[in-house]
């Protein structure tokens, strides 16, 4: 590059202001959050391919496991492959729904599992207050 080209890209950027808005920063740290659960859906989708019979507690915790458990009714989840359909089914995939749609299935139903755990959370703040 050379100098006038590296002043001309210098002075694009001399009106910008020097710290986002905090509308700005809030967009980035949801377009973040997304990224992650997209990340590890696919992981997870990943993973499941690669070792269907594997232990579920390998990718998940405990307490997301005993959460899926108690929201979508079923039996003790043991395997992977069973928690990643029981996560489909929360995040609205059926047995129709195309195999590459599926990843993303699992990453609303990641998201609704991180969304019961942050209002679990908020809960048990509540009432510790209280007392």
């Amino acid at each position: 590059m050379n100098i006038e080209a590296a002043r001309a890209h210098s002075d694009m950027f001399r009106g910008a202001p020097a710290l986002p808005s905090a509308g700005a920063l809030a967009l980035v740290h949801r377009a973040a959050i997304v990224a992650l659960l997209a990340r590890r859906a696919i992981y997870l989708v990943a993973l499941a391919r690669v070792a269907p019979q594997a232990v579920a507690t390998i990718a998940l915790a405990s307490s997301e496991i005993a959460l899926i458990d108690r929201m979508t009714g079923g039996a003790t989840t043991a395997l992977l492959s069973d928690a990643l359909a029981k996560l489909g089914r929360l995040g609205g995939a059926s047995p129709a729904t195309p195999r590459f749609a599926r990843t993303f299935a699992v990453a609303r139903g990641l998201s609704r599992i991180a969304d019961f755990q942050i209002a679990a959370r908020l809960r048990a703040a509540k009432y510790s207050e209280r007392s």
